[in-house]
């Protein structure tokens, strides 16, 4: 059994990549927020969960869409200890354009050791 915690973000733009790229980088970096950086996170933990598969995780994260809370206390995120294995979840819409997602590339490649 394992602590997880999701972060969902949400992207729409140029300027939600960059706000995505600054929430990893701090995040990872343990270092504060303010409150306008995370208007577009969401996040929910999942305690003593048994491991997943990217897919079984898609389809979790899909069904508990409801109940991500935002983020009310930006200091919490920073004292998130290794206890918890933390996911990324970039929630992209349909109609991205492809210019756009080259953003989204260039960021996972940059994390590419973070799940």
């Amino acid at each position: 059994m394992q602590n997880t915690i999701i972060f969902r973000i949400e992207v729409d733009d140029e300027k939600s990549y960059a706000r995505l790229a600054n929430f990893i980088y701090k995040r990872e970096g343990k270092e504060e927020f303010s409150d306008a950086e995370l208007q577009s996170v969401t996040y929910k933990y999942y305690l003593n969960h048994s491991a997943c598969s990217d897919q079984e995780w898609i389809r979790k994260i899909a069904e508990d869409g409801n109940l991500y809370c935002s983020v009310r206390s930006p200091k919490d995120i920073r004292n998130i200890t290794e206890k918890y294995e933390v996911i990324y979840c970039i929630k992209i819409e349909q109609s991205s354009d492809i210019v756009e997602l080259y953003n989204l590339f260039l960021i996972k490649h940059y994390y590419a050791k973070l799940r």
